[in-house]
């Protein structure tokens, strides 16, 4: 419509060609197929088809109608030109996506999809800014953490660029990493030997060795981490925040030994308890902490109430002591993915939350006004 309102000043009713209505209903039929391809691409957003197609449909506009209206022919042979040019940039577009990609073909390339899941080792790989791409199923595993919680983390936050060796699972590894044209594989290698530096502990060690849950110093790492993602992506978290403290007889001196003992079990109680998706922490000090991705706080209350009660192995090393109590406080954070929180605002909140639950007193142990409550160091 366009081009005819364009034409209409140039058209001469004396110079028209009478080409009979087959000719203009065959150019009409052309004209509606090239439409109609138009509109199919611009509905399944072949973007690349676009172009050429409203270049041919209006050069065959341009060629027929000055010869209908009596406009200068000059206009046909312009118009000739876009058809042609349109015909020859469709038939690239044609070809081009028929024919088989380079990269599809290419071992290199596929190779580079998904490096990490071909190394027999733990691995992942990282993009330029950092955030974890992929990460193979030995490495998931030995983390303890589902793939789904580590794809689209910051890799800083899990193998900071300083450190080249960490310990998990009791062992210990050398942190490897090899720089490739988009991306950073990191590999995880077994030491055979820790070296002598390395047996004392450290604040690299991503687990609590006795009890198999994951330290304070990687509570600091991936809780933080937790948290930004669901403000970020707008899911519920829950937190558990336990603390098992021991109360004494007002004559009695605190052993420290047995209570390390006791809190190993505890957390290895812990450790059993929570599902394989959730992550639980030892801070220390007879502090726990558990993530529950994706639960709601009525889901993190029965979690809670689940670990809230003392195993019959430790009531009864507490009985044998005899004159020594055993508490447990807890509490809950839900976070619904709408409030802006940090780690540190949500840690402070669940310890001024914390409320006694249960209280295991030995037989024939009466507390008594000069009993004290062993605090956190």
């Amino acid at each position: 419509m366009m081009i005819i309102l364009a034409l209409l000043p140039f058209s001469d009713p004396s110079g028209r060609l009478y080409m009979g209505a087959t000719f203009w209903l065959f150019v009409a039929l052309i004209y509606l197929s090239i439409s109609s391809g138009y509109a199919i691409c611009l509905m399944r957003k072949i973007i690349v088809g676009l172009f050429p197609l409203q270049v041919l449909a209006q050069g065959i506009a341009l060629l027929v109608l000055p010869l209908g209206m009596g406009a200068p022919y000059g206009l046909s042979w312009i118009g000739l030109a876009m058809s042609f040019a349109g015909t020859i940039a469709l038939l690239h577009k044609v070809t081009s996506a028929l024919r088989p990609k380079d990269n599809e073909n290419d071992p290199t390339v596929e190779k580079k999809k998904d490096l990490s899941k071909e190394i027999p080792l733990p691995s992942l790989d990282i993009d330029l800014d950092g955030n974890i791409l992929s990460v193979n199923e030995d490495m998931t595993r030995l983390l303890d953490v589902n793939e789904e919680l580590l794809l689209g983390q910051s890799a800083e936050s899990i193998f900071p660029e300083g450190m080249d060796r960490v310990e998990v699972g009791g062992k210990g590894w050398r942190i490897l990493r090899k720089t490739l044209d988009e991306s950073q594989l990191v590999c995880l290698v077994e030491e055979i030997e820790a070296p002598e530096a390395s047996k004392k502990p450290n604040g690299n060690d991503m687990t609590h060795g006795p009890t198999g849950l994951f330290s304070n110093t990687y509570a600091d790492i991936m809780a933080p981490s937790e948290i930004k993602r669901s403000i970020r992506y707008r899911r519920w978290l829950s937190i558990v925040m336990i603390r098992l403290s021991f109360r004494y007889d007002g004559g009695e001196t605190a052993d420290k030994t047995w209570e390390e003992q006791i809190l190993n079990e505890y957390g290895t109680f812990v450790k059993r308890h929570i599902r394989e998706c959730d992550l639980g922490f030892f801070i220390g000090g007879g502090y726990f902490l558990i993530l529950l991705p994706e639960t709601p706080n009525a889901g993190a209350k029965v979690a809670a109430s689940k670990l809230k009660k003392l195993p019959d192995d430790i009531r009864d090393e507490i009985e044998k002591k005899g004159s020594i109590s055993a508490v447990i406080f807890t509490s809950l954070y839900h976070c619904s993915g709408n409030e802006k929180v940090d780690y540190h605002t949500v840690m402070k909140k669940l310890e001024e939350n914390l409320t006694e639950e249960e209280e295991f007193s030995p037989v024939g142990n009466v507390n008594t006004a000069n009993q004290k409550t062993e605090g956190p160091p």
